[in-house]
């Protein structure tokens, strides 16, 4: 920025004083309407926030009772294998064996399904329960705007008589 003199600055400072000071009712207005739509792009983004929790809350219950589900089932049928070998039918014993061994291998893929939810679905609820501060902050600072709005009047001067 060049060195400006003295005289230069004064005349600056003056310049803007005929259009007198500015009208602090726009400005005022003009940030309640920021506000507003801060607010409102809060709520959007709180609400996508909001769902994709609920669909990863969703997974991650899906996952954990299909685990669950699998390892059951590989547990069966692993009983009933011992049970088949105890009785002397290997073929069979055969089949279960093969058969406990892929619900072992669903139910270490569903395993592994949750524990990679589960550190999403954390940092999920911290965001979201940021944005609901961040929102609240918004609203409380809109409404603070929105009564010194009020307390200027329509003509931007001080309702109080100053």
């Amino acid at each position: 920025m060049p060195k400006q003199s003295f005289l230069g600055r004064v005349e600056s400072l003056t310049d803007g004083a005929d259009a007198g000071p500015p009208d602090l009712a726009d400005a005022l207005g003009r940030r309640v309407q920021e506000h507003a739509a801060a607010i409102a792009a809060a709520h959007e983004a709180l609400a996508e926030a909001t769902e994709t929790l609920r669909a990863l809350d969703r997974d991650l219950s899906e996952a954990r009772e299909a685990a669950d589900e699998w390892g059951t089932k590989a547990v069966a049928d692993r009983q009933r294998r011992d049970q088949m070998r105890a009785a002397g039918r290997s073929n069979e014993a055969a089949r279960l064996a093969v058969a406990a061994e892929s619900a072992a291998a669903q139910q270490r893929q569903y395993a592994d399904a949750v524990a990679a939810l589960e550190p999403l679905l954390l940092r999920q609820r911290q965001s979201v329960s940021m944005l609901r501060a961040n929102l609240t902050g918004l609203q409380d600072r809109h409404d603070e705007l929105r009564r010194t709005q009020r307390a200027l009047g329509p003509d931007g001067a001080s309702s109080s008589g100053g």
